[in-house]
């Protein structure tokens, strides 16, 4: 289940978070307030940072790819060799910069 990591308060205070920082982003940039800008982007990341301590538990746990190749989207292979239609080479296959 994915829920077992992720927890719900979290949850609540970086959505709490990136709401008042936005909304400090739209009030700063409408009346020209430099302070309130910084104190919403400082919500707004803090936000931010909140999300990922929350979620990372859930794709570390869940996900088949590993940390690495869900940031850098490094190719996985799942450790058989094999490719995509299970015939063990990758003959015939499309490129992938290779899209008309």
């Amino acid at each position: 289940m994915i829920d077992d990591r992720y927890d719900d308060h979290i949850a609540f205070a970086d959505f709490v978070t990136l709401l008042v920082g936005t909304g400090f982003l739209v009030v700063a940039e409408w009346a020209s307030l430099p302070t309130v800008s910084a104190l919403a982007g400082l919500l707004v990341t803090l936000g931010a940072v909140l999300f990922l301590v929350n979620v990372v538990p859930v794709l570390r746990r869940h996900s088949p790819h590993s940390l690495t190749a869900i940031v850098f989207g490094t190719p996985w292979s799942g450790g058989t060799g094999a490719s995509a239609d299970g015939s063990g080479t990758d003959e015939g296959a499309i490129p992938e910069g290779d899209v008309d």
